[in-house]
C-alpha cells in the first residue's frame, strides 16, 4: 500500500511478544503502551519513513495486564487521532487462537483480515478464527495468506499453523 503511494502507519499491537521493531531497525521502547499509559504523546512515538510513505509505532514496553492494557481509553482516542494522518493505519495483534488481544483491538478495526502461514496454518484454524471473531461480533473481510511459495510447474499448498490477524482502523 506504501509503495502505492498511499501514507501507511504500522502499529505494532502484540504487547505480548512484537518484534516488528527489529524489521525497521528501531528499538521497541517509546511506543504503543507508553502512548496508551498517557506517558507520552503519539508525535513521540511514531518512527517516520522506515520506508517511503510507511511510518511505524513499535509495541513500547510490554505491560504485565496485556488485554485490560488495550480496553483503556487512551488506545482507542490513539487510533482516532492517527487515522487523522493516514490513509490506512494497519495493526499487528497477537495471533487470535491464542489470546483475546485480536478480538478487543478488532473491536476499533474498520476491517478485519486472518492472516494464515501457507502450508502451515489449517482449515481448522482459520474456521475457529472467523468463529471466534463472529462471536465478538467482528466479520473479517478475507483471508491472507504469507509464506506462500509459488512454482511456474505447479501450484499447491496446505494449511498448518495458527493465524495471526492482520487489523485496519479506518474512521
Amino acid at each position: 500500500m506504501a509503495a502505492s503511494g498511499k501514507r501507511v502507519l504500522l502499529i505494532d499491537a502484540d504487547l505480548r511478544h512484537g518484534h516488528l521493531h527489529r524489521y525497521f531497525g528501531v528499538g521497541r521502547e517509546h511506543g504503543l503502551s507508553n502512548a496508551i499509559a498517557g506517558a507520552m504523546a503519539v508525535g513521540d512515538i511514531v518512527h517516520r519513513g522506515v520506508l517511503e510513505n510507511l511510518d511505524f509505532i513499535p509495541t513500547g514496553a510490554l505491560p504485565p495486564n496485556r488485554s485490560e492494557f488495550l480496553l483503556h481509553l487512551n488506545f482507542g482516542t490513539l487510533l482516532e487521532t492517527v487515522s487523522a494522518e493516514y490513509d490506512l493505519v494497519l495493526l499487528d495483534p497477537p495471533p487470535i487462537l491464542t489470546v483475546a488481544d485480536a478480538l478487543i483491538i478488532g473491536a476499533h478495526a474498520g476491517a478485519v483480515f486472518i492472516l494464515a502461514r501457507a502450508g502451515r496454518t489449517t482449515e481448522e484454524e482459520i474456521n475457529e478464527s472467523v468463529k471466534r471473531l463472529n462471536h465478538a461480533g467482528i466479520s473479517p473481510q478475507g483471508v491472507l495468506f504469507n509464506d506462500l511459495s509459488l512454482r511456474l510447474s505447479s501450484y499447491r499448498y496446505q494449511f498448518h499453523r495458527e493465524p495471526e490477524v492482520q487489523l485496519a482502523y479506518s474512521k
